[in-house]
């Protein structure tokens, strides 16, 4: 499955984003939503949902995007991978955060053939260039309705530097909450693309990310980035 990875695919998903300046309130913000779902559609997921939500009383044109993959054993664990899509005022944001979004397609589509014990939700968020606009209000409503959720990746900013660069590393924090999942996690990367070494840079759970809203709740999640 890493050897499938696209490049070329992935530079082209961050190339379209990059063209919208993508603020959470803009209409370019709507374009990218519905350019995602279409993207979705295009690889055969059809249980995908649009997570409206407010910010300072104003519902937003454009939400959160919630794509399922339903587990063969555990449908009611889930696996969540995420990014945010929407970009800081005047930034075409193609590494903050076309990028993640991009790897977040990237894993729908290299998935998508594949059966999973657990059901996969890719959510590309909106808004988190506004505090966890977005983030923050879909982990309130996974708490209420007790979504088990066993892990959250976050790739937020993961491709700065080029897999040459010898300083390149992808890093994540942690704390009691995700202590366990990093540690498998950097066992899992290390072990698949040595030439990139994921490390630990704190002991505590990077804040700022989308992963911060699901840590509040206490949901086990990583911050991803290089």
């Amino acid at each position: 499955m890493i050897n499938s990875v696209n490049q070329d695919t992935i530079e082209t998903y961050i190339r379209y984003m990059q063209q919208f300046i993508r603020e959470a309130l803009s209409p370019e913000a709507l374009i990218v939503q519905n350019w995602l779902v279409a993207q979705f559609e295009s690889y055969g997921y059809d249980d995908i949902a649009i997570h409206k939500f407010t910010y300072n009383s104003q519902q937003l044109d454009a939400g959160n995007v919630v794509v399922v993959k339903k587990g063969t054993e555990f449908p009611d664990e889930y696996i969540m991978i995420t990014a945010h899509y929407d970009a800081v005022s005047g930034s075409p944001g193609a590494d903050d955060n076309a990028s993640g979004t991009a790897g977040v397609l990237e894993c729908a589509r290299l998935l998508k053939d594949y059966d999973t014990k657990r059901s996969i939700m890719f959510v590309p968020f909106n808004a988190e260039e506004l505090g966890l606009g977005g983030s923050m209000p879909f982990a309130q409503k996974c708490a209420t309705e007790n979504m088990n959720i066993v892990a959250l990746f976050n790739m937020d900013m993961i491709g700065w530097f080029p897999p040459t660069n010898p300083n390149t590393i992808m890093a994540s924090g942690y704390s009691y909450i995700t202590e366990a999942l990093f540690e498998y996690y950097q066992h899992v990367a290390n072990m698949y693309v040595p030439s990139i070494p994921t490390i630990r840079v704190s002991q505590q759970d990077v804040s700022g990310g989308d992963n911060t809203a699901f840590n509040i709740y206490e949901y086990p999640s990583l911050y991803i980035g290089d």
